[in-house]
């Protein structure tokens, strides 16, 4: 393959050079680097091809644009199937994530985890697939053991990887194999004067970079502002960190002063949208950086999909601020390669650099190019707008046609598909989410009964719980300080037109009407009064009217019924008679040295008095 030649013809070249030159030119390819770029387009058919490149294989890009491929400056490949857990956290709660914990103790329960090495298999890939070539892999599982044991290395489908580790053990493996990588800080317990000059010392060693994240959190903030006695940014300028070596990943919290600082020294910050908009309890206030031209990158960091959606991300929030989008994209091509000390080999498309594009389709109909000149700002500005991952069609790896017309031959999707479904179930499982599952829907069930829930949704509910509830159901939400409360209260109107009488059917469905009318007591006083109550409630507004049922106000009831609690007996007594009865008001009795005794007489005890049965003092 190294005295191959390739030629891509007829597409639209984004070179991204120090000219930001661009138009349509033929990329010529020897092995796995750029051979040459036909700028003047010399090679204008494939004769001409032929005829200087024999034995060459020519791809016809017509309708594409060629672009450098992307470089995912940070990808925690830990957590690529747990985005379920990671909805409701944020950078406060992040380490104490029960989930995440015990998915993290299940793949480093080995030092080589068959399910671990599947995770990284299937998060390259997907990698790859989205044009992303070269990865800062930022796995805390990224463990001496897993690196000697030559275990990453035995994956035959990645992209070219840079490892942030966080063990100094793991560091000097790395220097000792001349492995480029970076040196992470991100707990803040890893965190006093003695780390930070190891650090110091170790990237003095050889060609690395400090990647820290312990500045997301306001409780870290504050942790390490009382640790060092000064703010965080300063202590790392008494360690002779803050230089071009240093890379800021997502600082939430830094002040006007402390920015001022990193961009005087040149200091590169590490911006993840994704985790930002979901962890960080701040609002994203990005053209900070932008307005002080510190040197920025993007990752995709924990909840990222791609660096390109990233990149969209970015570029919806900042919108506003009219940012050049050749800058947007040189922020996952051009900037990462320059500040991993790569810029030799990748980040633009430049002869004897490596072969490593991709390829825009322009076919689909909702792809065609609306551009009004070929220029690099033209076509960044279209790319980031109209098109995305799925749209890449081509993509070539150190020479090789990895995505052929969005096929590739070098993948098992069978395979694939299998890998995804069994990791998903274990971290399911390990991760404990349907005991959480269960544990949410519980608290979900009692906050819906609690007094914070509204009581149109309640009446919903309860709708939807009983279909068979008549329309004549008048939800009524009765809120009181008590944790009780009435949903609703079912109101009939029953006449009582005739005599009862000795009718014991009807005196039982009386009662039972009766019975389901609840009226609520507002006054201890007074006490309850079915009868007046009944009869006032649905003589007012919204009973029935009077002509149906010959029911007024004017109309009282004939009879008054009294229960014997010894026989068990109802008995009704004409309220005329007693009406009729002339009214005997008692004297008051002249007050007494000694209480006197107070006697009832030896009669049935009946409830409900009236004037000829009230009880009486001997």
């Amino acid at each position: 393959m190294e005295n191959k030649f390739s030629v891509i013809k007829n597409g639209l070249c984004l070179t991204l050079d120090n000219f930001s030159r661009s138009g349509y030119y033929n990329v010529i390819i020897k092995g796995n680097k750029i051979f040459d770029i036909d700028y003047n387009n010399e090679l204008n058919s494939d004769k001409e091809i032929y005829k200087k490149f024999p034995d060459v294989y020519i791809y016809d890009a017509v309708n594409k644009i060629i672009i450098p491929s992307f470089f995912n400056s940070f990808k925690n490949s830990t957590f690529h199937l747990s985005g379920p857990f990671l909805s409701q956290s944020t950078y406060e709660d992040l380490e104490t994530n029960i989930s995440l914990r015990l998915i993290e103790k299940h793949l480093s329960s080995s030092k080589v985890n068959p399910d671990l090495i599947n995770l990284f298999s299937l998060s390259f890939i997907k990698s790859l697939l989205n044009g992303e070539t070269f990865i800062n892999e930022s796995s805390k599982l990224i463990t001496a053991e897993l690196l000697t044991s030559n275990a990453v290395n035995s994956i035959s489908v990645k992209p070219d990887l840079v490892f942030t580790v966080y063990d100094n053990y793991i560091s000097d493996y790395c220097l000792g194999v001349k492995r480029f990588h970076c040196i992470g800080l991100k707990d803040e317990n890893d965190l006093n004067n003695y780390s930070l000059a190891s650090v110091r010392k170790a990237i003095q060693k050889g060609n690395k970079r400090a990647v820290i994240e312990s500045m997301q959190s306001g409780n870290n903030t504050d942790i390490l502002r009382n640790l060092f006695g000064k703010s965080f940014i300063k202590a790392l300028g008494d360690n002779d960190l803050l230089t071009p070596n240093l890379i800021l990943a997502n600082p939430v919290y830094l002040n006007s002063e402390e920015l001022n600082i990193i961009s005087e020294n040149k200091v590169n910050v590490l911006l993840s949208p994704s985790d930002w908009l979901t962890l960080s309890v701040r609002e994203p206030e990005f053209e900070r950086f932008i307005n002080r031209k510190l040197n920025l990158l993007i990752g995709t960091g924990i909840t990222g999909k791609s660096v390109f959606t990233e990149l969209k991300i970015f570029n919806n929030i900042v919108r506003r601020l009219n940012i050049s989008s050749e800058f947007l994209m040189k922020m996952i091509i051009s900037n990462p390669a320059e500040i991993f000390g790569i810029a030799n080999i990748c980040g633009s498309i430049e002869k004897n650099k490596l072969a490593s594009f991709i390829m825009f389709d322009l076919n689909d109909i909702r792809n065609f190019l609306v551009i009004p000149e070929i220029n690099s700002e033209k076509i960044c500005d279209f790319i980031i707008e109209y098109l995305d991952e799925k749209d890449i069609s081509d993509i070539f790896y150190r020479g090789l046609h990895f995505l052929n017309n969005y096929k590739c031959e070098y993948i098992n999707r069978r395979e694939l598909y299998e890998i995804n479904s069994n990791l998903s179930g274990i971290i399911f499982e390990k991760g404990k989410y349907n005991e959480f599952k269960e544990k949410r829907m519980m608290h979900d069930r009692v906050d819906k009964l609690s007094l914070g829930i509204e009581g149109d949704e309640l009446r919903r509910q309860a709708d939807a719980d009983n279909k068979s509830v008549p329309d004549v159901l008048q939800n009524e939400l009765l809120t009181d300080e008590s944790e009780f409360r009435i949903i609703g209260t079912k109101r009939i109107n029953i006449p009582i037109t005739e005599d009862l009488g000795d009718n014991a059917s009807a005196e039982s469905s009386w009662l039972d009407d009766l019975s389901r009318h609840v009226k609520e007591l507002t006054n201890f006083r007074n006490g309850f009064d079915f009868i007046n109550d009944f009869y006032e409630e649905y003589s007012g507004i919204g009973s029935r009217s009077k002509e149906e049922y010959n029911l007024t106000l004017d109309k009282k009831p004939t009879k008054k019924m009294f229960f014997d609690d010894a026989s068990g007996e109802s008995i009704f007594e004409d309220l005329d008679k007693s009406r009729d009865n002339p009214v005997i008001t008692k004297p008051v009795p002249e007050p007494l040295k000694e209480p006197r005794k107070t006697i009832f007489k030896k009669n049935k005890l009946k409830f409900g008095f009236d004037d000829e049965n009230n009880p009486t003092e001997e």
